[in-house]
C-alpha cells in the first residue's frame, strides 16, 4: 500500500510537471499581434461602400475609431491628414487606396513584436524559476 502511494505521488508529480511545461511551452514561443478589424474600418469609414478609400475618407479614416490599433508617429502639425501616408499607400497613384494598397498600412503601425525576443529572455528565467521549483517538488516526491 505504501508503494502505492509513493507511485501515485511520483506520477501526479510527473502529470503536473508536464501539464506546466506544456502551458508554458505554447505560450512562451509565440508572438500574436493584434489586427486592422478591416469589416469594422470599411464600416465605418467607406462611406460610399466601394471597397476603396479616397482622400476625403481618409481624412476621417486617420482617427481610426474602433480599431486596435494607433499610429507608430504622432500627428505631425505639418500633415495633418497625413496626406504623406496616403500618397505612399497609393501605389498607382490614382487617389484611391484599394484593399491591396490598404493592407501596407501596417507599416505605419507599431509593431507588437519588437520586443519579443526581450520578453522570451524574460520568460525563460522565469521558466528557469519555474523548473527549480518542479526540481525542488520532484526531489520531495521521490
Amino acid at each position: 500500500m505504501i508503494l502505492k502511494m509513493d507511485s501515485m505521488k511520483k506520477h501526479t508529480a510527473q502529470l503536473l510537471m508536464l501539464a506546466l511545461l506544456y502551458g508554458t511551452t505554447f505560450a512562451t514561443w509565440a508572438c500574436d499581434p493584434a489586427s486592422v478589424q478591416w469589416e469594422q474600418l470599411y464600416k465605418d469609414y467607406d462611406r460610399n461602400h466601394d471597397q476603396q478609400f479616397d482622400t476625403v475618407e481618409w481624412v476621417s479614416l486617420i482617427e481610426l475609431k474602433n480599431q486596435s490599433y494607433q499610429w507608430q508617429e504622432p500627428l505631425n502639425p505639418l500633415d495633418p491628414t497625413r496626406n504623406k501616408i496616403f500618397l505612399e499607400l497609393d501605389q498607382d497613384h490614382n487617389k484611391l487606396l484599394s484593399q491591396e494598397e490598404m493592407y501596407n498600412i501596417y507599416r505605419f503601425f507599431p509593431d507588437p513584436c519588437a520586443d519579443w525576443n526581450r520578453e522570451q529572455s524574460e520568460k525563460l528565467h522565469q521558466q528557469n524559476k519555474t523548473f527549480s521549483w518542479l526540481d525542488w517538488l520532484k526531489s520531495h516526491l521521490n
